[in-house]
């Protein structure tokens, strides 16, 4: 499996999570960016709610992992090999770390589907790779190796940069350089879950390298850097849940809910869980953090715009904001593909 093979499956699953979670979560915003609207809460979760079934999700997920682990044994050690993570002291710290960023990412970016819909946030996931773009420059300093595989990737950043913001200012890039607009709560939550998604990646780009370039990686170990980086994720809303008298009566509230609320964020965390792991592999297969950031976000806004025009479109399911500007977001798209192909040379 090769790395664009990866980054395409991860960001198949990331536009199918961040699509079903846009019509689950209660958003206080209306389907057109700047205009706001009341929903009734009981056809919706809240972020507290979806981020307990996700931890749970996750959970059942990784009791599962180990289970599995127990039954192959032997041969799961000869597998994993001198790789192993689980053996490593010297990554802990890493792996903690990473774990916290890789919560809080997902945190934010729940925050921001509160606010706002994907079609207006994801645009926002475009900032990720200039920040991928910026800890890569300081990683291959500090390993002493070239900052740019190619100048021409500074072209690319910004063209995808560009289209990124495009549909999030509905065309007029003039607002950007407005205090109102970086005020709104979407862009705010956008960001910050971007420099702490960005932070994770990099994390796993340079715990993932081999002690010499031609080195192949090892799959098995992928595996259990992305399992670990879970556990903090189960561990840290475990804690919120034990101390946020709050957060335990949603969790009760969570019984009154439909079940089809609930199935839609379990499945959706699930895909997450498939796009994270196609991500760690991507990321631990190709040496330029910034190159496969950058073209992940572009690939998720892209999908996620084709599902949710075509759920609303043919379905009625979503947002009336996925049919709005949708020739200026075809152009965006156009224009963060030619940022992605110039950014792969």
């Amino acid at each position: 499996m090769s790395w664009i093979s990866a980054v395409i499956a991860s960001a198949f699953c990331w536009a199918s999570a961040d699509t079903a979670f846009d019509v689950i979560l209660d958003s206080q915003e209306s389907e057109l960016p700047q205009k706001k609207q009341q929903m009734p809460s009981s056809i919706h979760l809240t972020h507290s709610q979806t981020m307990l079934l996700c931890a749970l999700t996750t959970y059942i997920i990784i009791f599962g992992y180990f289970i599995y682990i127990e039954l192959v044994g032997p041969q799961y050690s000869e597998l994993v090999g001198n790789y192993t993570v689980f053996g490593s002291v010297q990554s802990l710290p890493l792996l903690i770390i990473s774990g916290i960023f890789s919560y809080y990412h997902y945190h934010f970016i729940i925050r921001a589907f509160e606010n706002s819909s994907s079609t207006v946030i994801l645009p926002f996931l475009q900032f990720s790779s200039i920040f991928a773009f910026l800890f890569s420059i300081l990683q291959n300093y500090l390993s002493d190796r070239p900052y740019l595989s190619s100048y021409l990737h500074l072209l690319a950043y910004f063209l995808i940069l560009l289209g990124g913001l495009a549909p999030a200012t509905d065309g007029h890039l003039i607002k950007i350089f407005q205090f109102q607009f970086w005020s709104q709560p979407f862009v705010k939550f956008a960001i910050i879950s971007d420099m702490s998604h960005a932070i994770y990646t990099n994390i796993i780009s340079y715990v993932g390298k081999g002690e010499s370039e031609g080195q192949l990686y090892n799959i098995y170990g992928n595996m259990e850097f992305f399992i670990l980086t879970r556990i903090m994720f189960v561990l840290i809303q475990t804690a919120k849940l034990k101390f946020n008298r709050q957060m335990q009566i949603e969790m009760i509230q969570l019984f009154d809910k439909p079940r089809n609320l609930i199935v839609g964020t379990i499945i959706g965390e699930i895909m997450t869980l498939f796009g994270y792991f196609s991500s760690v592999y991507a990321y631990q297969t190709y040496y330029q953090a910034g190159v496969v950031s950058a073209s992940e976000s572009s690939l998720n806004l892209i999908i996620n715009l084709f599902l949710a025009y075509l759920l609303k479109k043919y379905l009625n399911i979503g947002k009336q904001a996925s049919l709005h500007n949708l020739g200026l977001k075809i152009l965006s798209c156009v224009t963060i593909s030619i940022g992605l192909t110039i950014a792969t040379i």
